[in-house]
């Protein structure tokens, strides 16, 4: 599990190279790569499933897709602007993670990394946590 800031250094690097880029010549950069691009409507089908995530222990722990809800930032017209997505996810009540970044795998989306915040509105007896995107893809 990595830190906030060590989540922050490590994409700062590459926002940094990717502004140099035109966004659709960044895009196929990393699909030449082999790596997956993963958006809003991807994750939308896969609501209800579970993905499985490594806490710094080594253990694996469940953590549920429940919804997926996409956003526009005001004033932004950049081509990748309509990828501005929140991920809500949850857990049952006895799981309790910090913020940070984690290895999570899903069977059909394959292992990602993806920075959580634990989430307060959760329903009654589970632990929640979210995820957000702002233009930029997830990378599988």
């Amino acid at each position: 599990m990595s830190s906030r800031r060590q989540f922050l250094q490590r994409c700062s690097s590459a926002l940094l190279g990717s502004a140099a880029l035109p966004a659709m010549g960044m895009i196929e950069s990393v699909v030449g790569s082999g790596a997956i691009i993963i958006g809003a409507a991807t994750f939308a089908k896969q609501v209800n499933t579970v993905f499985r995530v490594r806490p710094a222990d080594g253990s694996s722990v469940p953590l549920t897709l429940a919804a997926v809800e996409s956003f526009r930032l005001p004033g932004r017209d950049h081509p990748l602007s309509d990828e501005n997505f929140t991920l809500h996810f949850t857990a049952p009540g006895h799981l309790d993670l910090e913020q940070g970044t984690f290895a999570f795998h899903h069977q059909t989306l394959g292992p990602m990394d993806i920075f959580i915040v634990p989430d307060s509105s959760a329903p009654t007896g589970t632990r929640g946590y979210v995820a957000t995107f702002h233009g930029a893809p997830v990378l599988a």
